[in-house]
């Protein structure tokens, strides 16, 4: 008995240190070969809902993606961190989704809107149950993974892999966002001036 107890031990533990290295604890930035080329139009995914949902559709808009998984406890505090920036960017042309790689088969579409509740989510939650999307961006899997696209639709590099505390977290998303919103309303200025001469 004592024996079986301590290979549960043992087994556990390789579980829980497995899932530690999958969800990196440090962010990095990561560049994957193929995601130089890839547009908003890799993420035509199936939301919770079962209504299909295409991120391309919010073309004129930042759009930021991370990619989490139920299992992921780093995921948890980035997804509050995300939701605080969202508030923070209300009213501006920024969209968050969460897409969650989970298998369906181990966490069907009602468990999801239960973790989704539980965590009071607001952004769209999108599936990627093949990990199709994800494959874009990464070879591996390290979670959370945040992807942004500018508001041409364009994948921006780098790729966002880990968490770490959210203040810094955040501080550097918002760098990043803000640096894309000024590019976007820069190329919006000659058309509107253009527009404004005629």
């Amino acid at each position: 008995m004592k024996w079986r107890l301590m290979n549960i031990t043992f087994f556990a533990s390789l579980i829980i240190a497995s899932t530690i290295t999958v969800c990196a604890q440090n962010p990095a930035s990561i560049s994957t070969p193929s995601a130089a080329n890839v547009s908003v139009s890799v993420l035509k995914l199936k939301g919770v809902n079962d209504k299909k949902f295409a991120v391309e559709n919010l073309r004129g808009r930042v759009v930021v993606a991370s990619f989490g998984a139920t299992w992921c406890v780093p995921c948890v505090v980035e997804l509050q961190a995300l939701e605080e920036l969202k508030q923070e960017y209300k009213g501006k042309p920024i969209d968050f989704v969460w897409v969650s790689i989970d298998d369906p088969e181990q966490i069907s579409d009602t468990l999801l809107r239960h973790y989704i509740k539980e965590r009071r989510l607001t952004m769209p939650v999108l599936r990627d149950e093949t990990r199709a999307a994800f494959a874009n961006f990464a070879t591996r899997t390290r979670l959370p993974m945040v992807v942004v696209f500018d508001a041409d639709g364009k994948f921006t590099a780098p790729v966002l892999t880990g968490m770490s505390e959210p203040e810094p977290y955040k501080s550097r998303l918002r760098q990043r966002l803000d640096t894309l919103l000024l590019a976007s309303e820069n190329n919006s200025k000659p058309s509107r001036e253009a527009s404004t001469r005629r």
